[in-house]
């Protein structure tokens, strides 16, 4: 049952992030937007569940899991259905009838087993601002972290759990963000945001990208070839073997 009709545009995005600090460039240059495999620019993940939450005005939950398929872009209608459940509120968001994201809402008190982490690769404390919603500043510094601080350039969001949780031996004002890598074989990262009232796993990225001139040597003919057609490629050939590390 479909519920909600919204979009978003690159003016919000851009409010979005000068005050969170999350300038990563494939949310807001035209240039980066264009030369990614996405075509166009991305709405940044924090900013698209923090609108939802706003618009379906649902903040009686204990925990919520929010995970892409795919990235959002700016002013195209993202259309909301509300999944019947028995055990959970269940939500899918399209874009261009495409399954984009699945919002699940636990309404009740559940733990969450979360796998253990293995290595950690990376740990940042933070402090907020007292007169922000703790909700908000949150996510706002999980967007920075992931397009700024780590993974850094070109790390996107692929999944997010939140849960409310009360952690004592946490200040109001601070929130500690660590990650870990389960596999090196694998760019894939787990992440825990822990603040006063919330603790936070996320599931982060790497975007590759492709720099013709550092790693491949072509003619001046096939270079101008190349550069005539204005749109990604991609170059294949011949492997070093199947599931080798480098």
């Amino acid at each position: 049952m479909k519920i909600l009709d919204f979009s978003i545009k690159k003016k919000e995005g851009q409010k979005f992030a000068l005050n969170s600090g999350d300038t990563n460039k494939i949310h807001l240059d035209f240039k980066e937007g264009i030369n990614s495999h996405f075509g166009q620019n991305i709405i940044h993940g924090c900013f698209l569940i923090t609108k939802f939450l706003k618009l379906l005005d649902n903040k009686k939950f204990n925990s919520l899991q929010f995970e892409f398929n795919n990235a959002f872009f700016y002013d195209e209608i993202i259309k909301v259905y509300k999944i019947k459940n028995s055990s959970f509120k269940e939500y899918h968001l399209f874009q261009d009838n495409q399954l984009k994201g699945i919002a699940i809402f636990n309404l009740q008190n559940k733990n969450y087993d979360q796998e253990k982490f293995k290595k950690k690769i990376y740990k940042k404390n933070f402090l907020v601002k007292n007169n922000i919603n703790e909700f908000n500043s949150c996510l706002n510094l999980l967007s920075k972290y992931v397009g700024i601080y780590y993974p850094g350039k070109n790390s996107l969001i692929s999944k997010i759990f939140i849960k409310k949780e009360n952690n004592f031996n946490l200040k109001k004002n601070k929130v500690c963000i660590v990650s870990t890598k389960p596999d090196s074989r694998f760019p894939m990262i787990n992440n825990k945001l822990v603040s006063k009232n919330y603790k936070i796993f996320f599931h982060t990225l790497f975007r590759p990208t492709l720099n013709i001139k550092n790693k491949i040597n072509l003619n001046k003919k096939l270079t101008k070839l190349i550069r005539g057609l204005n749109k990604n490629i991609l170059i294949i050939g011949a492997s070093s073997g199947i599931g080798k590390d480098f």
